[in-house]
């Protein structure tokens, strides 16, 4: 009796420093804004960048957005039965997904997290469950009306081959039913694929799936823009510099230009000059 109350009591200790540990690291993963306005949280884009991108958004989620807005803003209530709960994007890495779904929210100006779906998992039974919850209801807290919540990378934290993933899979159906008939959350999902979830759980993603391609020559030139303002702004790199940069990073992705980004920022430190021959010598290793 006593060596198993040992044990007991040395599993109870276990589990609250892995749930220490378990929330120190998933709430590195969670970002929200602490003011009204989102457009003060540190996860947000640059406004230059938010305008492109919902400038250039399919028409559905330009819909979506103006609903977003009237509903915030106490001006119209949903319709229940045909409220869209959920978007999804579909791309690559680097297709730009993440930040799509973070300009959704800046444009409508509503309380967000971002959950990354592989800070989701932990070894213990329902933890997973628990912690999405958790975000969802935090999300839910900033705004009585309206809220979102940037599932990011779904794959993370459910495959439909890894039985122990199920779980959430459940609780998230549930959450976009609720969210359906209530009208106050919307769901951003983005993933590579959507091949590994569950059947229930694609049913209610597919429909509104949106396939996310890798940008074209005036995105890049936004991008990279974006990555190198600040060197832009001091003529540390010139236009044609941008230009160059965009054009030479054929089948690039967002993230493939961030590197290139960072390459050159630090050439500049050195050599205080980017060349067209650095460009299309640095670009070879971004090339798909």
């Amino acid at each position: 009796m006593k060596l198993y109350n040992i044990l007991a009591g040395t599993l109870l200790v276990m589990n609250l420093i892995a749930t220490t540990d378990e929330n120190r690291h998933f709430n590195e993963y969670s970002e929200y804004p602490n003011k009204s306005d989102v457009r003060d949280c540190q996860d947000c884009i640059n406004e230059e960048m938010v305008r492109h991108l919902i400038d250039n958004a399919p028409e559905n989620i330009k819909t979506l957005i103006a609903k977003i807005k009237k509903q915030k803003n106490g001006e119209s209530k949903y319709d229940k039965q045909r409220f869209q709960a959920v978007v999804t994007l579909i791309g690559e890495t680097g297709t730009g997904k993440t930040v799509l779904a973070k300009a959704i929210a800046q444009e409508c100006n509503v309380p967000f997290v971002v959950v990354h779906g592989a800070g989701l998992g932990n070894m213990y039974q329902n933890s997973t469950e628990s912690n999405l919850l958790r975000q969802v209801d935090e999300a839910r807290a900033r705004n009585e009306n309206f809220s979102i919540v940037i599932l990011d990378m779904i794959e993370g934290c459910i495959d439909n081959d890894l039985p122990h993933t199920l779980g959430v899979s459940h609780v998230l159906c549930n959450l976009i039913d609720k969210a359906a008939d209530d009208g106050d959350t919307l769901f951003i999902i983005t993933a590579d694929s959507l091949d590994r979830l569950p059947q229930r759980l694609q049913r209610r993603v597919i429909p509104t799936a949106i396939k996310m391609d890798l940008p074209n020559q005036d995105q890049k030139e936004k991008a990279i823009a974006y990555y190198m303002a600040k060197e832009m702004e001091d003529g540390s790199i010139t236009h044609t510099n941008m230009i160059d940069m965009a054009k030479y990073c054929k089948n690039c992705s967002y993230r493939d230009m961030e590197g290139l980004a960072m390459d050159a920022c630090d050439t500049l430190s050195i050599n205080k000059k980017i060349t067209t021959e650095f460009i299309k010598e640095n670009v070879k290793k971004y090339m798909r």
